[in-house]
């Protein structure tokens, strides 16, 4: 069948799919190949088309498949490392993103849950060809459950996490030698080689690394390298892909991978695919040098010698219990990753984007295989090297990463406890996030854990400007998770405008009819900027700078937006809290209030010295005020307190302000914590640009410099989190503000403020049943995913 006939087959009317959707399950349509039309005498049931072999060559079949797909896909399994401590008075130490391979194979079972069209035809060669599309109505949800199995097989030579931990990595070594080999006497191929290097995906500098002592892997990336550079469309790299893919788990994957995002994209999108054919001509160009392979293997193997050199750190025996946890945890973090990526996946494709894509010969294999796939078993069908399939670009063959880093963050240690770092790692404990990220905290109780997470966040910024200045690889996600439970009026009135205002529709078009059933809501939110993003640190603007004012603006409307948006939605948890009126009143104004924008260079937030603008800020609620009170008496009504109520009517507006006005204390602390939190996140920016700079002249100074400003900055912070508002304890509030910060940040400098998002929601029913479902935000594919 030409790629006519099928484009035009996809772009039918909606009257296909409600056709198809009203037929009984199984139920097979035909269609003439050259005029689409039906053909009722070859329609049937599914069991029809298990003998492709005997297919009129003249027809399309299409038929819904409602119920599960099951797909089986080899994973390799490595960790991104973030571990920075003091290793003596006002010196970080440590590296962000390391990147370890645990040395391990991992199956990934996938099961989607969904209704799915499939179009089968004859191809010529004796072939039959299954594609399976995601329905086009909108309103069909995937469920997706995903779980990684170990592959059993030879243990690694080394275990690099292992090393990594005691600081015996020999990629690291491998970079000092070769930042070695450039000074003194100059070296012009050294210097080639660093420069590239330096310039690489931290990702595709990890490929390089990896093949570079290993003869079969590194003559299969550079193969793949030159057929690249030398392909002329992005239709070309798809038909190579099909017929002669990359070896899975080798490094020639992982390489196109880290240049292009994922396979899928390198052979849809052209701007992809040319950059991914820009690197591919550099990196064979580099590679093809005399003596440049033979250098790069011999500073490797410089590098394996020197980190076996290094003595071993006596390790306590419960290290290798905490060993075992990590990579059991690894694990169920990039279970969950994948489960967000297919579940954006969903959200953004159309009818038009293929989730299976396969060609079967009519060997005893093939048929075996193309039977299994109707029947919605597509383990066998994704074998991608098995001679009885050939596997087209699809979301679940190309569309995500083979290669898995998943972000392990280690405690931030101070000095005291970094000399026994193994030890205090020994006892700690190890959790895995919404989000598929691995968090190690140090023995402590559960309300230290943001403080350090806060202080772990700040620490791998202050790293990434001193540890690896030259490059601008800031590779951690800095993330906040919220959790909370919520009665029916509480999740219509107040989480559903959070939810929107953070791009998961999605979410509220499932919650939405739940709400009259529902007892009790249960939400989890983990919101995160990547390292693409958390990057816009390493450029935030000195004073003096044109781009100062400008970019500190758009941070500062981010942070006041985000506590005005998360303050009182935390406060307010107790609805008791309503009835303090001297209280509540101040919040509910703060929160109706706009957010300050400068149009001067030394100010970015509302000044209580000046009643001019204490009345600006009360002012600009404008008919926010009113909407605000408006929705509280609703929510206290349903909640059964219509005494407390009467005191949120909307007509009494005027009276708030006054009563807001005559006691202005509690309403300016909140005006003063704006100013002070964007004022100490400004400074941090400030500091960060300005002691970058001062990197290349006084290195030790600029570094002592930042480490101590970066601990000052975290007590400040959190003395003024602890007693935020109303006796409260806001210290949680440090990453979120981190992470508004960024996102401010990258609307200034690069004109983008995607916050990526993850999203579990369980609703429980009355009558007892539970639902539960997973969401991602309409943003979360538009900040590439973490890889080291």
């Amino acid at each position: 069948m030409g790629d006519r006939a099928l484009s035009a087959l996809l772009s039918l009317s909606e009257s296909l799919q409600q056709e198809l959707s009203s037929q009984p399950p199984g139920r097979v349509l035909a269609f003439d190949l050259e005029s689409l039309q039906p053909s009722p005498a070859f329609s049937g049931a599914v069991g029809m088309l298990a003998e492709p072999d005997v297919f009129p060559s003249d027809r399309l079949f299409v038929f819904m498949h409602r119920g599960e797909l099951h797909a089986g896909l080899p994973v390799s399994l490595g960790l991104g490392l973030h571990w920075i401590g003091e290793s003596a008075p006002g010196k970080l130490t440590g590296r962000t993103g390391a990147p370890v391979d645990l040395g391990a194979t991992a199956l990934a079972r996938i099961s989607l849950s969904g209704s799915f069209v499939c179009v089968v035809w004859r191809e010529a060669e004796d072939r039959v060809r299954l594609r399976v599309t995601r329905c086009r109505r909108r309103e069909d949800s995937l469920r997706v459950r995903v779980r990684l199995e170990t592959v059993p097989g030879p243990a690694p030579e080394s275990d690099e996490l292992l090393a990594a931990l005691t600081g015996h990595h020999p990629l690291e070594a491998f970079e000092l030698l070769l930042d070695k080999a450039t000074r003194g006497r100059f070296d012009e191929r050294h210097a080639r080689l660093l420069e590239y290097w330096r310039s690489l995906e931290p990702a595709a500098a990890e490929a390089l690394w990896r093949a570079c002592d290993d003869a079969g892997r590194f003559v299969e990336l550079r193969e793949w390298l030159r057929r690249i550079a030398e392909t002329d469309t992005e239709e070309d790299l798809a038909g190579d892909l099909a017929w002669a893919p990359p070896r899975s788990g080798w490094p020639a994957e992982a390489w196109i991978e880290a240049v292009a995002g994922n396979l899928l994209q390198a052979a849809a999108d052209p701007e992809t695919f040319r950059r991914l054919r820009n690197a591919a001509r550099a990196a064979d160009r580099l590679l093809g040098e005399d003596g440049l392979p033979e250098a790069l293997r011999e500073l490797k193997r410089k590098a394996v010698e020197m980190a076996c050199e290094r003595p071993a750190a006596g390790e306590p025996r419960a290290l290798e219990s905490l060993l075992a946890t990590l990579r059991a945890r690894a694990l169920e973090a990039a279970g969950k990753r994948m489960e967000a990526e297919l579940i954006w996946r969903w959200q953004t494709t159309t009818d038009r984007t293929a989730w299976l894509d396969c060609s079967f010969g009519f060997s005893e294999a093939g048929v075996a295989a193309f039977r299994k796939a109707l029947r919605g078993d597509l383990e066998a069908a994704l074998e991608a090297r098995a001679a009885s399939a050939r596997l087209h670009a699809a979301v679940l063959t190309h569309g995500l990463r083979r290669r898995t880093h998943v972000e392990l963050h280690l405690p931030f240690l101070d000095r005291k406890l970094w000399s026994a770092r193994l030890e205090a790692l020994a006892e700690a404990r190890i959790e895995t996030t919404l989000d598929g990220r691995i968090v190690v905290y140090k023995l402590a109780a559960t309300d230290e854990r943001e403080r350090e997470n806060f202080v772990r966040s700040t620490m791998n910024l202050c790293g990434a400007f001193i540890l690896r200045p030259e490059r601008n690889d800031t590779q951690f996600d800095l993330s906040w998770t919220c959790e909370r439970r919520l009665n029916a009026p509480q999740a219509r009135l107040e989480l559903v405008p959070l939810l929107l205002g953070y791009g998961f529709e999605q979410a509220v078009r499932w919650l939405e009819p739940l709400l009259p059933e529902a007892e009790q809501i249960e939400m989890e939110m983990s919101v995160s900027v990547p390292g693409a993003m958390a990057a816009a640190w390493l450029e935030a603007p000195i004073e003096r700078s044109s781009e100062f004012r400008p970019v500190y603006t758009e941070m500062s409307v981010a942070v006041q937006q985000a506590l005005r948006t998360w303050l009182p939605f935390v406060y307010f948890r107790d609805l008791s809290r309503y009835e303090t009126l001297g209280a509540a009143y101040p919040l509910v104004v703060y929160r109706c209030t706009l957010p300050f924008r400068s149009k001067t260079s030394n100010e970015f937030a509302y000044d209580i010295m000046s009643a001019e603008s204490v009345a600006l800020a009360r002012r600009s609620t404008g008919m926010a005020l009113a909407a605000e009170l408006a929705r509280i008496e609703q929510l206290l009504l349903a909640a059964g307190k219509p005494d407390t109520a009467r005191f949120y009517r909307p007509s009494r507006r005027d009276a708030i302000l006054a009563s807001v006005e005559r006691s202005p204390r509690l309403f300016h602390s909140l005006l003063v914590a704006d100013a002070q939190f964007v004022d100490h996140l400004i400074r941090l920016g400030v500091r960060a640009g300005s002691l970058r700079r001062a990197m290349q002249h006084e290195p030790q100074r600029a570094a002592r410099e930042l480490a101590r400003f970066g601990e000052e900055f975290v007590k400040t912070f959190h003395r003024r989190l602890r007693r935020l508002y109303g006796g409260e304890d806001f210290t949680a509030f440090g990453p979120l503000l981190l992470v508004e910060a960024t996102r401010g940040l990258n609307a200034g400098l690069r004109a983008t403020a995607a916050v990526r998002g993850v999203l579990r929601l369980t609703a429980v029913l009355r009558d007892g049943e539970v639902r539960e479902e997973r969401f991602v935000n309409r943003d979360y594919g538009s900040a590439p995913v973490f890889e080291a």
